[in-house]
């Protein structure tokens, strides 16, 4: 329990949601409704050849990040240079039992019209800046 506690006090503080009796139970009916969902969504797919990838139905405990893995990166319409897609813009994140919410900043890394790539890619403070940097 004292490690769950300062799971609680951690994500507290640093401004993430941790809900510890949601990553404790299961809610079965919404497991099978969304592998049935899933399952469709396959088979059509499959029909139009459509090549489909969806996320796990229950969270991983070996999180990764696809980006990280395959050295890559998302350039914007404007030439930016993002760590990944969900970091390219600004956008709110509320959660479902809170009526609290997290503004998510954009980060880039750099443009290739004002830098090259690698210098980009490689400068260490790149990640942490946001997109008026």
């Amino acid at each position: 329990m004292d490690l769950v506690h300062k799971m609680m006090l951690d994500a507290n503080r640093t401004g993430v949601f941790l809900l510890v009796n949601n990553l404790l139970s299961r809610n079965e009916p919404f497991q099978k409704e969304l592998a049935d969902i899933f399952a469709e969504a396959r088979a059509l797919a499959g029909e139009k050849s459509i090549s489909l990838k969806l996320p796990e139905m229950v969270p991983k405990a070996d999180r990764r990040c696809e980006f990280i893995e395959t050295g890559s990166a998302m350039v914007s319409w404007d030439g930016n240079v993002f760590p990944c897609n969900f970091l390219w813009h600004k956008f709110n994140c509320y959660h479902k039992t809170r009526v609290v919410c997290r503004e998510i900043e954009a980060r880039t890394f750099g443009n290739p019209g004002k830098a090259m790539v690698h210098d980009i890619w490689n400068d260490p403070g790149g990640g942490n800046r946001g997109m008026n940097s």
